[in-house]
């Protein structure tokens, strides 16, 4: 296991991925990121952005969490617990889904692995990798499953861009073109043994990769040496998905938020063979607020928290919680939560005092680039 997988109780000290000597010695502007020190940028946030619009941007993100889940009721287990259903996905595909509190609240949006009917390996957002852990050890009961943490084993990369496919092609002995997206399958990279997954968090096409953290720095360092590629830090991360119209747990969702409320009810299976905790309260349509994207022109940047106003009378009719310039789009877009009986009104965004109009626009801003 990695020394640094967790802080010491009591240390303000924050956690280091595989990658911290590269980030210092590159030098990276380095912030504390819920506990982690990782990178915002290397070579600037716009830069880096276009980079992987353009060729092959490459992501730490090792600092997630990662579990193994085996057993013969592990299906079972995790359909319990999940918006959708892992017996409703094939082997070697992957699942994005949901983790609800008994009252319909999302605890967590995750990725599920599916190896076999019975091997699962799931991915969770770092924030929240404690607690995840925590609620499904409690949810297992007397069944026949193991569970293996295994974020500190295993270092997480993300190739990311147009180019990423190509890069990736020369440094693996996998077929890359056959590999669908949301598909996953094992080989090496760089002779390292790795889970090669054709997800990501960029709207781009592109892959991740999970692999010893033992081999993880020597596997970076080369590819950061390929001229293709760009070392990306979390600044254009939150740019790249944005655009892209995805979600950020504990700030585009959190417990307070049901799946229909975020614009999430397509991850509620149906018909399943299981009912999952908090079922009955995930899709009634009562909820007060619905989640929406804002187009403004010009840059100036909507941040978290910013009112979002009804445009005629000014009242406040919802909050921003994810925004800024989108590069991609040459103007400023956000995301957040409006009333519904002001869905139909005319908006604006309250920044620093002054009311710019903003209009609704359909998520996501950008169209995905996917694979077959």
């Amino acid at each position: 296991m990695n020394p640094n997988d967790h802080r010491p109780e009591g240390s303000a000290e924050p956690m280091k991925t595989f990658c911290h000597s590269f980030d210092e010695a590159y030098p990276a502007k380095i912030v504390d990121f819920h506990g982690w020190a990782l990178p915002i940028q290397y070579d600037g946030i716009l830069a880096e952005h276009a980079w992987t619009r353009s060729k092959c941007g490459m992501f730490n993100v090792s600092h997630m969490g990662r579990f193994r889940i085996s057993g013969p009721h592990s299906a079972d287990f995790l359909d319990e617990l999940i918006t959708g259903s892992v017996r409703k996905v094939a082997n070697g595909q992957a699942l994005y889904t949901l983790l609800c509190d008994p009252s319909g609240g999302i605890l967590d949006d995750i990725i599920i692995y599916k190896h076999r009917s019975d091997d699962y390996f799931v991915v969770v957002n770092a924030a929240m990798r404690d607690a995840d852990w925590a609620w499904m050890q409690e949810h297992i009961a007397d069944r026949s499953i193991a569970m293996i943490d295994q974020s500190g084993a295993l270092a997480q990369i993300a190739l990311q861009g147009p180019l990423a496919e190509a890069v990736l092609q020369d440094y693996t002995d996998v077929e890359l073109e056959g590999l669908r997206y949301f598909h996953h399958t094992h080989g090496t990279v760089l002779g390292a043994e790795t889970l090669i997954a054709a997800t990501g968090y960029t709207g781009e096409d592109g892959f991740e990769l999970y692999l010893p953290t033992a081999d993880a720095l020597a596997v970076w360092s080369r590819l950061a040496a390929d001229e293709r590629v760009q070392p990306c830090g979390l600044g254009a991360r939150d740019v790249l998905r944005m655009e892209a119209g995805l979600r950020l747990y504990g700030q585009d969702m959190d417990r307070t938020r049901t799946p229909l409320e975020a614009g999430l009810s397509w991850t509620v299976a149906k018909d399943k063979a299981q009912p999952f905790i908090g079922q009955a309260h995930v899709l009634p349509t009562d909820r007060p607020e619905r989640f929406v994207g804002l187009t403004l022109e010009g840059r100036q940047a909507p941040r978290t928290g910013y009112p979002i106003l009804d445009r005629n009378t000014g009242a406040v009719i919802g909050q921003v919680t994810s925004g800024g310039y989108a590069p991609s789009l040459s103007h400023s877009i956000a995301m957040g939560y409006v009333q519904k009986q002001a869905l139909d009104a005319e908006w604006a965004v309250s920044i620093r005092g002054k009311a710019l109009a903003a209009e609704r626009t359909k998520l996501p801003f950008l169209n995905h680039v996917t694979r077959r």
